[in-house]
Parts: structure tokens; C-alpha cells; sequence
């Protein structure tokens, strides 16, 4: 890439947008993306320079958007389907059950559903919202007639609260890898 001439129309007060721009215009086979430029003005912020003092948006720090980080953050205590005990998979008792939200359209309600992965036993429960304390209370209402052994659920923050249900309930909770919706299949089925 040629810097300088980017440094230099930093220096000018161009925008990285314009820069981007005006680069593909003038035919440069490798156009640093704009995310790139800010890269190279950032770096050179951090090495004592002064190209950042010319951009229009002084911000603390740039956020690039499709990083893959959770912005809203972590689930506490989580346990992973991999420790989950072997006997869970083989299907073979009652009481491992899979759970999940439905979110109704345009937001408007949610169906809170536990899937028994032996019987497929359904059991739902309507709410207006997802909330997390909601969601645990509910989810302790509504499996506490049972002989639970382990919840598996997905990642949604609405199950931030899994610990009270364990505790609640005695159970094992256990959370499966992001983006993997197979892991808990007979929920995801039903």
C-alpha cells in the first residue's frame, strides 16, 4: 500500500471514506479497505503521531462492527455440552431436557419450551418478554413436577440466571457451543 500518499491526505483532512474512494477512482490495483486506513491511523497514534488529530470524529476508539464479539456480555458460570455426562446423549432416561425461547413477531411475545430428549415431552410457557429473571422463575415453575437431571440450553442471555434454576431445581445446567442449534436438536425440532 502506498501510506504515504494516504498519510498525506490524512494530512489534508480527507475522510478514510474519501480516501477509499478517490483511491479505487484512480485505478490502485490494492485499495486499503476504510477499516484499514483507520488501522493505519490509529497505529500511527499509538507510535506518537498526530494523523488522528485530522479526523473529523475523534472517538475514544473505533469499533469495527462485524468482529464477532458479544457486546452484551457473558453468560457467568457457563458450562459447555462437552462436560455434559455421556449418559445425556444415549437418550436413555427422563429428565434431560433442552431448552429455549420462541420470540413471537415483532418482538410481541415469547414461549419459553423444554424438550425431554427421551419422551419428547413438550412443555411451553407464554410470556410477554425474555428477561432473564423472568425466564428462570418460569423455567423453575415449569419443570419443578418433574425429576429433572440436566437442562441443556442455548446461548441466549435470557438464560443468564441458569444458576438459579440449578440451584432451584438440583439439576446440572449446561449451555451449547454458539451456533450450533443441532446440539440441542429435539428441542430445536419441536
Amino acid at each position: 500500500f502506498g501510506f504515504a500518499y494516504i498519510s498525506y491526505l490524512v494530512e489534508q483532512d480527507w475522510s478514510p471514506e474519501q480516501i477509499n474512494g478517490r483511491l479505487k477512482v484512480m485505478g490502485w490495483i490494492d485499495v486499503p479497505s476504510v477499516e484499514r486506513i483507520y488501522l493505519f491511523i490509529y497505529a500511527d497514534k499509538k507510535d506518537g503521531g498526530e494523523l488522528y488529530t485530522h479526523l473529523r470524529c475523534q472517538k475514544k476508539r473505533r469499533k469495527r462492527y462485524a468482529s464477532g464479539q458479544q457486546r452484551r456480555g457473558q453468560i457467568v458460570d457457563r458450562r459447555d455440552i462437552d462436560e455434559r455426562p455421556a449418559v445425556v446423549d444415549e437418550r436413555s432416561r427422563f429428565g434431560d431436557f433442552e431448552g429455549d425461547t420462541v420470540v413471537g413477531n415483532k418482538h410481541k411475545g415469547v414461549l419459553l419450551t423444554f424438550a425431554d430428549r427421551k419422551t419428547r415431552l413438550c412443555v411451553i410457557r407464554a410470556h410477554k418478554n425474555r428477561r432473564a429473571g423472568l425466564i428462570a422463575s418460569s423455567s423453575i415453575k415449569a419443570l419443578k413436577s418433574f425429576n429433572v437431571h440436566t437442562v441443556t440450553y442455548d446461548n441466549g442471555k435470557e438464560f443468564a440466571r441458569h444458576n438459579e434454576v440449578a440451584e432451584a431445581l438440583n439439576i446440572d445446567v449446561y449451555f451449547a457451543k454458539p451456533y450450533a442449534s443441532w446440539q440441542r436438536g429435539t428441542n430445536e425440532n419441536m
